[in-house]
């Protein structure tokens, strides 16, 4: 069994967890905007707790998107830099498939609509399906940008669970087929139950564990502000 290190920055959590001699052990904090600040802390602390030293790490997972855009540079950063230091592989994960892990885990779903709030009265989604039999998660429709007012009709119908924060919309919970909890966010350990099941030889090169940010228009430099520079990260 691989050892793994996963994290996830992409919402207000901070969640960091491993996975070792198939134990998994976590840890998490609520850090809104001070992601920068907790992760490689929370990191610290958890190898510590596990026990585990960096030369056992055999592949490093991170929430890949979508969600906050800070919170996903943070996590993609720092999974690049210890993958350089450490000599180990990336495994980028989804966090609209972590929250549909979670669903599966917290309440044995198996259709799921994972979405997540994307401010603007948008939120980001997809629906996903849980296969008993092969212990997978597969994307049913792919991810997407939104108003909560215009989600899959189809999708909607099709579905027993709804996951993630985007469900905290009134016009999202007015379309509310199944039922909800709309105060989940992803977390690591679901990030590494999905990392587990990747097959070894289709691990992601460097260059191609890239963050999903799905609004372009986020992922633009803006115009900085001549008065203060530091307004444009807020």
């Amino acid at each position: 069994m691989k050892t793994i290190l996963a994290f996830d920055t992409t919402d207000t959590l901070c969640s960091v967890a491993i996975l070792h001699e198939n134990k998994i052990f976590e840890i998490q904090e609520s850090t809104p905007q001070k992601h920068s600040q907790k992760l490689i802390s929370l990191l610290d602390k958890m190898l510590l707790k596990s026990g585990i030293v960096p030369d056992d790490i055999d592949a490093i997972a991170f929430g890949k998107g979508p969600g906050s855009f800070t919170g996903i540079r943070i996590a993609a950063s720092v999974a690049h830099g210890l993958s350089l230091a450490w000599g180990c592989v990336l495994i980028p994960v989804s966090s609209l498939e972590a929250l549909a892990q979670q669903a599966v885990r917290l309440y044995q779903a198996t259709k799921i609509i994972s979405a997540i709030d994307a401010r603007m009265n948008e939120v980001y989604w997809a629906s996903f399906g849980y296969d008993l039999h092969s212990d997978r998660i597969q994307l049913l429709t792919e991810e997407q940008l939104a108003s909560p007012l215009v989600l899959d009709d189809y999708a909607l119908s099709q579905a027993e669970f709804c996951m993630g924060t985007g469900w905290q919309y009134q016009a999202a919970l007015n379309r509310l087929p199944a039922q909800c909890d709309a105060q989940a966010k992803p977390l690591a350990q679901d990030i590494i139950r999905i990392a587990s099941r990747i097959s070894w030889d289709q691990l992601k090169h460097l260059d191609q564990a890239l963050p999903s940010y799905l609004r372009d228009t986020v992922a633009k430099p803006k115009k900085r502000s001549m008065q203060n520079p530091l307004n444009d990260f807020k």
